[in-house]
């Protein structure tokens, strides 16, 4: 799924559940107002003022606050003055934001802290768990829409020499650039990911044939990074495998596509090893 639909559905899910949360106060304030088991309605009002916080931001969370602070002067005495009314009110209103604050603070941190475990952290791309996810959920895709799919696994050449020489220093700036050149050179929807040290992959949705010739030449082109120093630049060998008959799982696909890799490597390094699968080279 490309990337903006899936952050569209995640809003739309979240306000789904913002409002659902917005009902569950409401609910919870007329079914609880002066009646004999009316605190009932207290726990309730709370949950959906959480899920409210975790869902629906601050706007939604300060009218579910507000909406619940006013169901709570049902059972306030008739004789209460004004200003207790008010102070009641704003203080009622204020601990239920308490509650939504809470709650919108721990979705951030939860958000954050998934976020944070399907990222590479030196080039902030999908790390291997989160682009294995992604070649499954593409692979679905193209088994029901019958599309191909292309998946590239991208090897820096003789990176070790790149340490060895100019220090870790140099070889993490020389991946930072990698991974950005992969993100700059594809569309929105493909998906680049670090597989662990000099090891990148592709994934090129709906992409076959000449189409993904093509975008990798780009990408291949793109990788040669000039190395201060030296009049060879960093190069790197890429195997790409072409499904026009969708593999059985998404790791398997990866290894057709490190295996090409390998053909490369050993066919001199800096070059290209297209595959279309299960026919094998072209």
């Amino acid at each position: 799924m490309p990337r903006d639909h899936r952050a569209r559905s995640v809003r739309w899910r979240d306000a789904a559940l913002a409002a659902a949360g917005l009902l569950l106060v409401t609910l919870a304030g007329v079914a609880g107002a002066g009646r004999p088991f009316g605190w009932f309605a207290e726990p309730v009002s709370i949950a959906g003022l959480a899920l409210v916080g975790a869902c629906g931001g601050g706007g939604a969370g300060a009218a579910a606050a507000g909406i619940a602070a006013l169901f709570s002067l049902a059972d306030a005495p008739p004789d209460l003055p004004g200003e207790a009314v008010l102070g009641g009110l704003l203080l009622r209103w204020a601990g239920y934001g308490v509650v939504v604050a809470v709650a919108a603070r721990c979705r951030r941190a939860i958000d954050e802290a998934r976020r944070r475990a399907r990222l590479d952290p030196l080039t902030r791309l999908p790390n291997r768990d989160a682009f294995l996810e992604a070649v499954e959920r593409e692979r679905s895709r193209a088994l029901r829409g019958g599309k191909p799919l292309t998946v590239a696994w991208i090897d820096c050449d003789d990176f070790k020499k790149v340490n060895d020489r100019r220090g870790h220093a140099a070889g993490d700036d020389v991946l930072r650039t990698v991974g950005k050149r992969l993100v700059d050179r594809t569309r929105a929807y493909d998906v680049a990911g670090r597989m662990g040290g000099d090891e990148f992959a592709l994934l090129l949705p709906e992409t076959g044939g000449e189409a993904a010739r093509a975008a990798v030449a780009r990408i291949h082109a793109a990788l040669r990074i000039a190395s201060p120093g030296d009049d060879r630049p960093i190069t790197c060998s890429i195997g790409c495998a072409t499904f026009a008959k969708i593999g059985p799982s998404a790791a398997e696909m990866l290894r057709a596509a490190d295996e090409a890799m390998y053909v490369a490597k050993r066919a001199g390094k800096d070059r290209v090893e297209y595959r279309i699968v299960p026919d094998g080279p072209p």
